[in-house]
């Protein structure tokens, strides 16, 4: 192991001892330094002590009253995974983390690679069985209709053959009618009552006698 390599992990082994000594504490526990130093720090409303272990709270309501005893400690909150620490105007959170670095350079689109061999072709299927000539339908038969008088309606009426021209000869026979219906019409309603009497019109007025004729 290098020099460089064992000065980090010494360096390593103090950070994580420094952040664990809240756990072990109380807040008014005080570590004495090894090399204390007399200067003092002045600021506003009192002066710093040599208590500048970091403590833990495991959320911001477990911290406690921001006074004169903790000013200028600090914290680490576990909830929130950031440090704060105690200042004359209260508690405020510090900022660890660095600005985004600058984004790197894109890489060199790598070489195209070898088109593969072309495989071999398939082998064709084969042709389909045509289908037989009975799976035709056959032609369907058209209709046809003969309409004559009916002779069994009392007020008299129509009759209705309908069924299919066998022999095709363009004539719907009796044999070949397949339905018949009458339609019969209804009953005559009565005479309608007599109309009143018209006014009698008023006499014309008598014509000139005509010229007499010769003897």
């Amino acid at each position: 192991m290098t020099m460089k390599q064992l000065s980090a992990l010494f360096f390593g082994l103090i950070m994580i001892t420094m952040s664990l000594s809240g756990c072990f504490g109380g807040d008014d526990a005080v570590e004495e330094p090894d090399d204390p130093v007399d200067e003092q720090i002045p600021t506003t409303g009192g002066e710093l002590d040599d208590d500048w272990n970091v403590h833990f709270a495991a959320t911001s309501g477990d911290l406690p009253a921001c006074d004169n005893v903790q000013n200028g400690r600090l914290y680490y909150v576990e909830d929130s995974g950031n440090f704060q620490v105690c200042k004359t105007s209260g508690w405020e959170a510090i900022e660890i983390s660095g600005a985004d670095g600058a984004s790197g350079t894109n890489g060199t689109d790598g070489n195209d690679g070898v088109d593969g061999t072309s495989g071999t072709n398939g082998t064709d299927g084969n042709d389909g069985v045509n289908g037989s000539a009975a799976a035709v339908g056959a032609d369907g038969e058209t209709p046809m209709f003969n309409v004559t008088a009916s002779t069994t309606c009392p007020n008299g009426g129509k009759r209705v053959a309908i069924g299919e021209d066998i022999d095709e000869n363009g004539v719907l026979d009796a044999a070949e009618a397949a339905i018949i219906v009458d339609i019969c019409d209804g009953v005559h309603g009565d005479d309608g009552a007599d109309g009143t009497d018209g006014v009698h019109g008023d006499d014309g007025t008598d014509g000139t006698d005509g010229v007499h004729g010769n003897d």
